[in-house]
């Protein structure tokens, strides 16, 4: 399927999971303006599913992972070893996001909406800064020779790359 008709799809398959935790919540409550707390998740759904996609689509064989792509910005060509790493994080990102979603989904279904709000509204920041920060971590450790950029160095590059495309 070519990634580009990925994005309708997928608002559907979005659209239709949220009715179904609707409906399983409906049956855990006797106050039906609560269903209505979740739609603060729903901008955490949307960013989620987007960069799953964005980050997703550049899997594909034969192109350069994203991470690749800003890894060549900042570095110029890259040894193959590094386009090895970087897709990897590109596909380590990849299930970050598809962990954000399950997790928020099913802890929505079947958790209270007190531990719901609290991974989506609180622990969301902090899990991203330990994807950034032990990816920094283990390239420092694991790439010692190779010359590294700071989190916000990658972040700046990251931007760049977005207004470029």
């Amino acid at each position: 399927m070519d990634p580009g008709r990925v994005g309708k799809p997928l608002i559907v398959a979005l659209a239709l999971g949220y009715e179904v935790l609707v409906h399983v919540a409906v049956g855990r409550t006797e106050h039906p303006l609560v269903l209505l707390v979740p739609l603060a998740g729903v901008p955490h759904a949307v960013i989620y599913a987007s960069l799953l996609w964005f980050f997703g689509r550049t899997l594909r064989p034969g192109e350069d992972a994203l991470i690749t792509r800003v890894a060549q910005r900042l570095h110029g060509s890259l040894p193959p070893y590094m386009e090895t790493y970087t897709r990897r994080l590109t596909t380590a990102w990849c299930v970050f996001f598809i962990a954000q979603l399950v997790v928020s989904a099913l802890l929505l279904a079947f958790s209270s909406l007190e531990a719901w709000s609290l991974f989506v509204n609180l622990l969301n920041l902090p899990l991203v800064a330990a994807m950034f920060v032990g990816d920094y971590l283990f390239r420092v450790l694991r790439y010692r020779r190779y010359p590294h950029v700071s989190i916000a160095q990658s972040v700046e590059a990251f931007a760049k790359h977005l207004r470029v495309s």
